[in-house]
């Protein structure tokens, strides 16, 4: 049998997205480095980049899915392998499929660093509840949210923590992929960066 082992190449991938995240923290000042606020409704390029703001009926009725998404997610310390196994009719199938890999890679490999080591649905590794849904864009079927940390004790600034896509699926709402909050990286992609790397590192193993 074969099974995914620590290596070089997942490890490169990690060091590359975790940069990335370093680079968008650099944009700030010391001061102003951290969670943004809900309260703040200022556009920035990347906001912005969401498209007009949607107050449709499908626009409201994503919102209070993905609002009511985090404050559960809250309860249960924002802990993605918990969402998961717990509400896995929450995620599209791509994604959930996705995720599982990731998950059961890094449970295979404890202490290394072969899966995601950030939390994507709130943009980092140390969540600041609550976080409230700004605002909601379109772009065709896809519902874009803009979703931010609303920590009075954080300074505010003009962009999302994460950015998820829901898409309506069998009578209901689903996330589809997650969007950076600061440029237009995703989820899936970032998951299938870190799939081919371990695929690259794999070896045999005894049974």
């Amino acid at each position: 049998m074969r099974r995914h082992l620590p290596n070089a190449a997942a490890a490169l991938v990690l060091l590359s997205l975790a940069c990335a995240k370093s680079e968008q923290a650099d944009m700030y000042p010391d001061d102003t480095q951290a969670h943004p606020s809900a309260h703040t409704a200022t556009a920035s390029a990347a906001d912005t980049a969401l498209g007009p703001t949607a107050i449709d009926s499908a626009a409201q009725a994503a919102t209070a899915f993905v609002q009511a998404f985090y404050s559960w997610y809250a309860t249960r310390a924002n802990n993605l392998e918990t969402a998961v196994t717990e509400r896995p009719a929450l995620f599209g199938s791509a994604l959930l499929a996705a995720l599982r890999l990731d998950l059961e890679a890094s449970r295979a490999n404890p202490g290394a660093m072969v899966g995601l080591t950030w939390d994507p649905l709130t943009g980092g590794q140390e969540p600041c509840d609550p976080y409230r849904v700004v605002r909601t864009a379109r772009r065709g079927d896809t519902v874009l949210v803009d979703v931010r940390s609303a920590c009075p004790e954080y300074a505010s600034r003009d962009m999302p923590d994460a950015v998820p896509l829901l898409l309506h699926v069998d009578s209901d709402w689903r996330i589809v992929d997650v969007r950076h909050g600061t440029d237009a990286g995703t989820l899936l992609a970032d998951l299938a960066r870190l799939r081919d790397a371990r695929a690259a590192g794999a070896a045999p193993s005894p049974d």
